[in-house]
């Protein structure tokens, strides 16, 4: 999937990919996100979610000249 949209590490960014989303799991579940988040399971928290991931992903499949 990262390879498809341009990553230029695929196997790299996929590690952080999932290190990043597995970092989102707990601020929802116990981190300072649980406290301020939309409610579990809404349309909102979805929303904010997906957001958060859409980032990740552009900043994964974005060259930084590095």
């Amino acid at each position: 999937m990262l390879a498809a949209a341009g990553a230029p590490d695929p196997q790299r960014a996929g590690d952080h990919l999932v290190a990043c989303i597995d970092g989102l799991m707990f601020d929802r579940l116990a981190g300072a996100g649980a406290r301020s988040a939309p409610p579990p399971g809404t349309a909102a928290s979805r929303a904010e979610l997906a957001g958060a991931v859409a980032a990740v992903l552009r900043g994964f499949t974005t060259a930084h000249g590095d």
